[in-house]
């Protein structure tokens, strides 16, 4: 079973390519804390998160299967901001989760 799960996330690593990024003035471990706030509070299900493998995946996103999944990639940078990278294999659950995370981390 620890091998499916490794694929799981796999097919999200590989999205990130085509995914949405943004910089945020954040430490990463506030970054990654206030993303599962806002997953949470927005209703969202947190179906893996892995903070030393820098990673959230969340389900739930209105008008989607169940089971779609986005992959939450953080990147610690030196000046103390961290890049945030969403994947998903659908970009209209990927634009939807674009507008409640960045727009979450941003209000």
């Amino acid at each position: 079973m620890g091998s499916a799960l490794a694929i799981n996330i796999q097919d999200l690593e590989k999205a990130r390519a085509e995914g949405k990024t943004k910089v945020f003035a954040l430490g990463y471990d506030e970054a990654f804390e206030r993303v599962i706030k806002v997953l949470q509070d927005g209703g969202y299900t947190v179906f893996r998160s892995n903070k030393d493998q820098r990673y959230i995946v969340a389900m739930g996103f209105p008008k989607q299967i169940d089971t779609t999944r986005v992959g939450i990639f953080f990147d610690p940078m030196a000046d103390g901001r961290t890049k945030i990278t969403l994947s998903c294999l659908s970009s209209l659950c990927l634009s939807k989760a674009e507008a409640a995370i960045f727009g979450g981390l941003a209000g």
